[in-house]
């Protein structure tokens, strides 16, 4: 059966005794077939003659040799019978070609026609040979990975596009990181969103770094190749610190939530309270730190219960600071007893008081004289602004308190 599906080549034209219209045709014959996957084209081809008929058909006189095509010795043997029309010399002759990286190829294909014929015959029609070289079609190759971002976070989706070449290609993504190396995924198709992992500890006292995507393609379990991508890869986001309806009580531990950034980062917060600074905290935390609110901050206002001011909180990855944020409060006095003022009763003296001989100074003379209270009180975190004292149903103002 005759060669199908093909591309036909005219290699030699001539004609009977300088008879134009008796043309002898050689013709080659080839078409191709592709390996995805070993990035190979196998090339088929032959070789056949055509003859008008008639007196100028090939005859036996026709002395064959051998002949061939491709890339090596196909021998055709044997004479020629008479004919006209179409005579197959060569059929059905392989071999493969190796394309490149691209996946690009070409192919050439030598032959020759072992005959000899007589001076008078086909315009000296002898033993013609020669080569042609055709362009394969490309091949599919690795598939080339993309990514949705050239800059994202560690804990934040990047998502790995692999633009394959053919819908039956997998892949094995993988990442570099700072020199370690771990597997993404396997038998991804189009695409993958990943979540980045936290790699912070990997570039301690840096903020940033390159990461690179590893993408090896496969057509069924056979590599095909692979490309690699790059991006930059930061440290996760620092969280803003927040407190429960933005109020903390002084005094008291007060949570500052840390949690969502980095295992690997450390904190440090100071606030700003009407004047008054001071450090909350410093250190490691995987979950929120606790702000001892102190005291001294009611004593930045000492005649208000309430205040406001704001915390910064300094977020680092080893030594590199990866941001501040800063976050206002209200700042609330609490009613206890270390805000109270505090009365000493040592000091607490009664004296006479009113208009009366000095032979009865110091004596208290019921109708005569009255009764003056002096007393120490202090607040360390307060003004004091008025005194009150109350005695046997009595209500004595000031300090002294005395009364009438």
């Amino acid at each position: 059966m005759a060669m199908t599906g093909g591309t036909s080549k005219l290699l030699v034209e001539a004609y009977g005794n300088g008879n134009a219209k008796f043309p002898i045709r050689l013709y080659a014959y080839y078409k191709t077939s592709q390996s995805v996957a070993n990035n190979q084209s196998t090339v088929s081809c032959g070789m056949y003659v055509t003859t008008p008929g008639g007196t100028y058909d090939i005859g036996p006189w026709a002395d064959n040799r051998g002949s061939y095509i491709g890339t090596t010795s196909n021998t055709f043997d044997g004479t020629i019978p008479n004919f006209s029309g179409t005579r197959w010399l060569v059929e059905n002759k392989t071999f493969t070609v190796n394309h490149d990286d691209e996946g690009k190829g070409s192919a050439t294909i030598y032959w020759k026609w072992g005959v000899y014929a007589y001076a008078s015959f086909a315009d000296g029609y002898q033993n013609p040979s020669g080569s042609f070289t055709i362009s394969l079609p490309t091949i599919a190759r690795a598939s080339e990975p993309t990514l949705s971002a050239s800059t994202a976070r560690m804990k934040e989706t990047l998502t790995i596009t692999t633009n394959r070449k053919s819908s039956s290609f997998t892949h094995t993504l993988k990442y570099t990181f700072a020199g370690e190396t771990a597997t993404i995924a396997t038998g991804v198709g189009a695409s993958y969103a990943w979540t980045i992992p936290d790699l912070a500890s990997k570039i301690n006292n840096a903020t940033q770094g390159t990461m690179t995507i590893t993408c090896v393609t496969y057509n069924g379990s056979t590599e095909v190749g692979t490309k690699t991508v790059s991006f930059t890869a930061k440290v996760p986001k620092a969280v803003t610190p927040s407190f429960p309806n933005g109020d903390v009580i002084i005094g008291a531990g007060n949570p500052i939530a840390t949690n969502g950034g980095s295992t690997n980062f450390t904190y440090a917060c100071t606030y700003s309270f009407n004047g008054l600074e001071g450090n909350c905290y410093e250190g490691t935390s995987t979950g929120g730190i606790v702000w001892w609110t102190p005291y001294s901050l009611a004593s930045a206002i000492p005649n208000d219960t309430e205040g406001h001011g704001y915390i910064t909180l300094y977020t680092y990855n080893g030594t590199a600071l990866v941001d501040y944020q800063i976050w206002p409060f209200k700042a609330t006095v609490p009613d206890n007893a270390t805000t109270k003022p505090t009365f000493t009763e040592d000091n607490f003296v009664l004296t006479p008081t009113g208009s009366i001989p000095s032979v009865f100074s110091g004596l208290y003379i019921q109708g005569k004289t009255g009764v003056k209270a002096s007393f120490t009180a202090s607040s360390t975190y307060s003004t004091i602004a008025s005194y009150k004292l109350s005695a046997d149903g009595r209500v004595y103002i000031g300090n002294p308190a005395e009364s009438q």
